[in-house]
């Protein structure tokens, strides 16, 4: 059963996530309206991998609630998505290379 649900997990996408600065919180939003995130990197981070949803941020416009994340925000918020991730391959490569050389050399990993 637990396979069945999990199967196309990889293909779900998330419609739209919701960005405020103000009552935002990378640590307890989840990306509704409700509980939007606080930056847009969370956002990105949330939904994984491109194509990203559509990401809302506050508006600037008196009586709008939010409004679409500008072109030079969403452009600023991939290349910091895109850093993380590289960091994030650097890690992983990294450990693999150490557990390999210390089960070759013969050493106790800690």
């Amino acid at each position: 059963m637990a396979t069945e649900i999990t199967k196309g997990v990889d293909q779900v996408s998330v419609g739209e996530l919701y960005v405020s600065d103000i009552s935002g919180s990378d640590q307890d939003g989840d990306g509704s309206e409700d509980k939007p995130f606080k930056t847009p990197l969370k956002a990105l981070q949330f939904a994984g991998k491109e194509p990203f949803p559509t990401i809302y941020v506050e508006s600037q416009k008196e009586g709008e609630r939010w409004a679409v994340i500008s072109k030079t925000q969403m452009k600023n918020a991939k290349k910091a998505f895109n850093r993380e991730q590289m960091k994030n391959d650097g890690k992983e490569k990294k450990e693999v290379w150490c557990s390999v050389f210390t089960r070759r050399r013969g050493f106790q990993s800690v």
